[in-house]
């Protein structure tokens, strides 16, 4: 049978669990929007620096 206090620690569990996942996406969210957004400046960069025109 299961007690109330094993009930509460496992929802505190789940609830701990999913907030990690949460933090873990937005770590790689916020990651993979910075190195995308370094690449496309590096590359812009290096066409104005050669001479060409982004138009």
């Amino acid at each position: 049978m299961v007690t109330q206090k094993e009930t509460r620690e496992k929802e505190r569990s789940s609830r701990e669990s999913l907030g990690k996942f949460f933090y873990d996406l937005a770590k790689a969210t916020f990651t993979i929007m910075v190195l995308t957004n370094s690449i496309a400046l590096f590359i812009s960069t290096n066409y104005v620096l050669a001479g060409y025109s982004l138009r």
